[in-house]
């Protein structure tokens, strides 16, 4: 339940503040909010998001109601140097920024499924376990002679 863009050309600040606001929200509403945004990372991020998702399904059987965005993590990728040529001969210098982007899905269980499972996990009954023998130790008690009897014998 992965994807990710291993060199997207935008800068990495840019595409972080929109990867703030669809974090840990359900995978339709984040897909929605991406859809309304007029930012170029917006469409990025939503590319992103639903080859996440349509992993989850293809591979792992997993219902898009059912997943939610568990981690966007955005890097600085590389970053490619320019010339921008000028007046009187010159050049110059800029960087082209990219990013690297991953996007991670996690599944959440419906509340109906999770309070089945519980009722179920209240209904096994748990076996008691045998205890084991542990072998104590003897302890050996060394005699000695005490003060006491020393004065005694004087």
């Amino acid at each position: 339940m992965k994807s990710s863009i291993p060199s997207a050309p935008i800068s990495y600040k840019k595409l972080n503040v929109i990867a703030g606001i669809v974090r840990k929200q359900d995978v339709n509403t984040s897909l929605a909010q991406l859809n309304l945004m007029p930012k170029k990372g917006a469409k990025i991020l939503h590319k992103l998001i639903s080859s996440a998702a349509a992993n989850a399904e293809s591979n792992q059987g997993q219902k898009r109601e059912n997943l939610i965005v568990d981690k966007i993590v955005v890097n600085r990728g590389v970053s490619a140097k320019r010339w921008l040529p000028v007046s009187r001969g010159r050049a110059l210098p800029y960087t082209k920024h990219t990013t690297s982007v991953r996007v991670e899905l996690a599944s959440v269980v419906p509340a109906e499924v999770a309070k089945k499972a519980e009722k179920a996990k209240k209904t096994t009954k748990k076996e008691p376990v045998a205890k084991k023998e542990t072998a104590t130790k003897a302890k050996v008690k060394k005699t000695t002679k005490s003060k006491s009897t020393k004065t005694a014998t004087k």
